[in-house]
């Protein structure tokens, strides 16, 4: 345990030193480039049912019944191109928008907070729901390769992992939001006390 502090301290100081904008803007924007770009460009599996979501992970949370529903309205075209983007895109995608959030965090908070503070190590928060995505996608891959097999259990287990990562993914953008707003608010501070003098 000691020793994974540690390892997860000296990443966390490697992540705080390399907090600039010419590496965390080319990544924001080329996470931004997957959901808008990528993942279309792959396509998706369109489940038959128009009422139903086109992706299990798009989801907060979901029952087996549910998950199994939407793999079944896929079709077989449907599932194996679900398996090749969880299997690609999917794989690099939560590796940039983590970099790209963990930066933006240690960026803001090497200016609000003392470099000792444990608010520093926020920035481990997106590589938290990074690993969950991977789990997840996981999960999801031997669903799909599975069917028309129902492993109940992993579906389960499966929509945990989908709910912890999008619970981490919006903690990380709303302390990314805090830290902005933070941020303007000392610089209005600053420029207003200047002026006044």
């Amino acid at each position: 345990m000691e020793k994974a502090t540690v390892v997860l301290g000296n990443f966390s100081s490697w992540l705080a030193s390399g907090a600039k904008g010419r590496f965390i803007l080319p990544l924001a924007f080329i996470s931004l480039l997957f959901p808008l770009v990528v993942f279309p460009l792959i396509g998706s599996p369109s489940a038959s049912d128009p009422s139903e979501a086109d992706s299990i992970d798009l989801l907060f949370s979901y029952t087996p019944a549910t998950a199994y529903r939407i793999i079944s309205s896929y079709g077989e075209g449907g599932r194996s191109l679900s398996v090749r983007s969880h299997l690609t895109a999917d794989l690099v995608y939560p590796i940039l928008y983590a970099f790209a959030l963990g930066l933006t965090i240690s960026y803001f908070s090497a200016r609000l907070f003392a470099s000792s503070s444990l608010f520093q190590r926020l920035n481990l928060l997106p590589f938290a729901g990074m690993l969950a995505d991977f789990a997840e996608n996981s999960g999801i891959v031997i669903m799909l390769v599975s069917f028309p097999a129902r492993l109940t259990a992993l579906a389960r287990l499966t929509s945990l992992l989908t709910s912890i990562k999008w619970l981490l993914a919006g903690a990380a953008i709303g302390w990314v939001a805090l830290g902005l707003l933070a941020l303007a608010i000392r610089t209005l501070r600053r420029s207003r006390t200047g002026s006044s003098i």
